[in-house]
């Protein structure tokens, strides 16, 4: 299912850079206090909620000398992570694009606080008939 939702195909993402990048640019995700993530959030996420990206950091040999590993994840887990909390809200909120969130904010002026109004795509199926 996700292979046909994402037709770029799974990426590995190696780096917390790599790995900020696809939850704050790709999926739009964010702290709760509306920020982008940073690395210790993230780092409580993989802790306590079980964010799958394989901590690295481990010291290998090189020839010269040690190295440490990086974190690495792939886009498909992360957004599949981020699609199986319960909901919006609880670890991470979610950034409207600029004029999706004057859309959001106009109809939820003429609706009253809170509300958002959707409408159907022109030729999509608002209702089963009975």
């Amino acid at each position: 299912m996700l292979r046909s939702a994402l037709p770029e195909g799974e990426r590995v993402l190696t780096g917390w850079d790599a790995i900020l990048s696809h939850l704050c640019d790709t999926l739009r995700l964010r702290g709760l206090n509306g920020q982008r993530f940073t690395v210790p959030q993230l780092r409580r996420l993989q802790r306590r909620y079980g964010l799958p990206v394989l901590r690295g950091g481990a010291l290998i040999r090189v020839r010269r000398g040690h190295q440490r590993t990086l974190p690495t994840s792939t886009n498909f887990l992360l957004t599949s992570w981020a699609l199986s909390r319960p909901y919006v809200g609880e670890l991470f909120t979610v950034s409207y694009p600029p004029r999706a969130a004057a859309s959001i904010a106009r109809v939820g002026a003429e609706n009253g606080p809170g509300t958002v109004k959707l409408e159907p795509a022109p030729g999509e199926l608002t209702a089963l008939p009975h």
